[in-house]
């Protein structure tokens, strides 16, 4: 599961600057570049995000905002002749120190964390039960 998606980055940013950023001599977005962002914003996320047991069941809005800066400052980063803006730097900043927060749980996603490694499929539990005791057993004491 990802954070973000290309909708979620086009209805943010808009069409063009995805365009401009992934496919400037076209006129249509390579997909290809947005995925490989997308996906380096996933490990970034995911590497902070060892608390929690992954993947989540859905994405807190925080996490889909955090991931649409992250992924526009990678896709600002590989384009050729794009310069990376004061804006955009700073909103990759933010997002890493909020995720270092939420990493250090100073900061909510409304998520139960979880610090227990989770059991292997093949677990096997041995447990004692006591005898039964009727009354041909009490005989034999």
């Amino acid at each position: 599961m990802t954070y973000a998606t290309q909708a979620d980055l086009q209805d943010r940013y808009g069409e063009n600057e995805l365009i401009s950023l992934t496919n400037p001599v076209g006129d249509t977005i390579d997909t290809t570049k947005v995925d490989r962002a997308l996906a380096d914003t996933k490990a970034l996320i995911d590497a902070h995000l060892t608390k929690f047991q992954l993947p989540l069941n859905e994405v807190p809005s925080l996490l889909e905002n955090l991931a649409c800066n992250i992924a526009r400052y990678y896709l600002y980063q590989h384009s050729e002749g794009a310069v990376v803006t004061d804006d955009v730097k700073d909103a990759f900043h933010q997002a890493e120190k909020l995720l270092n927060k939420i990493n250090e749980e100073k900061i909510s996603l409304g998520l139960t964390p979880t610090n227990q490694p989770t059991a292997p499929i093949n677990e096997v539990r041995v447990t004692s039960v006591p005898p039964v005791l009727n009354q041909s057993t009490l005989e034999d004491y």
